[in-house]
């Protein structure tokens, strides 16, 4: 990976292509926190470019998510300044690889480290840590047509949390939150815009498999979706990374 690696940065997928990008890159003087870089599988190329990079201010923990060819890229919070937060979003086309701020001004607070998915054409953005020192549980839904809106509290207040699609179906879960990591599960119901609870990952029998800033996927064996949830840290008192991957079936909730 040609900027080594980024802390707290953004990655999207369009099409075959992987985006990654934002963040604070180390080493600071290999890369720049505003390059965008495309990893691309074709007879001619095989490896990473570079993007046009992003025109908005440096920041790390923020969010993006993808309808159609473009991603919608916001949210976070300064890498020279702790206390600044930001809210704006920024769109970036990748047929044209271009960039444009986006006009819908979004409804919430300014958030670093909140989450953020698509389903069924409309974007999702939610949770987070407020300049103030306060959780979010908050969710907005983003329609590409009509703009911003939402309901507020659709779960408990945390940051760092993770998401992940099966078969359809998203799921919402770990993070933390002031007092400790959250070990709280969620399913989208896409329909009544709400999160419906779940206790289907077992914390109190498998304490460690809670979590928060982990990196989630989905893999199919055998014919059945799994996700597989990795690495970030296990709880505010001990030392991360938490190496330990586990494998969540949705069939077992």
């Amino acid at each position: 990976f040609p900027c080594y690696t980024s802390d707290k940065g953004i990655s999207f997928t369009i099409g075959d292509s992987l985006y990654m990008g934002l963040g604070i890159p180390f080493p600071s003087s290999y890369s720049s926190p505003t390059k965008l870089w495309r990893y691309m599988e074709t007879i001619n190329f095989v490896g990473w470019e570079a993007m046009k990079d992003f025109p908005g201010t440096p920041r790390t923990g923020a969010v993006a998510f993808t309808i159609k060819d473009k991603a919608y890229i916001g949210l976070g919070k300064s890498i020279t300044d702790e206390k600044t937060y930001y809210k704006d979003f920024w769109v970036y086309d990748a047929i044209s690889n271009s960039w444009d701020s986006l006009t819908f001004e979004f409804p919430g607070d300014a958030v670093v480290d909140a989450v953020a998915f698509s389903l069924n054409g409309m974007g999702y953005v939610g949770t987070g840590l407020k300049a103030n020192g306060l959780y979010s549980g908050e969710f907005y839904q983003f329609d590409p047509q009509y703009g911003w809106g939402g309901k507020a509290n659709m779960v408990l207040p945390k940051a760092g949390a993770t998401t992940f699609q099966l078969d359809g179906t998203v799921y919402l879960c770990f993070g933390h939150n002031s007092h400790e990591d959250s070990r709280d599960v969620y399913k989208f119901n896409p329909e009544e815009f709400r999160f419906i609870p779940l206790n289907s990952l077992l914390p109190d029998k498998y304490p460690g498999i809670t979590r928060s800033y982990a990196s989630s996927f989905v893999l199919t064996v055998d014919g059945q979706e799994y996700a597989y949830i990795a690495g970030g840290e296990l709880g505010l008192s001990v030392a991360p990374p938490y190496w330990y991957c586990c494998r969540y079936n949705s069939g077992l909730h």
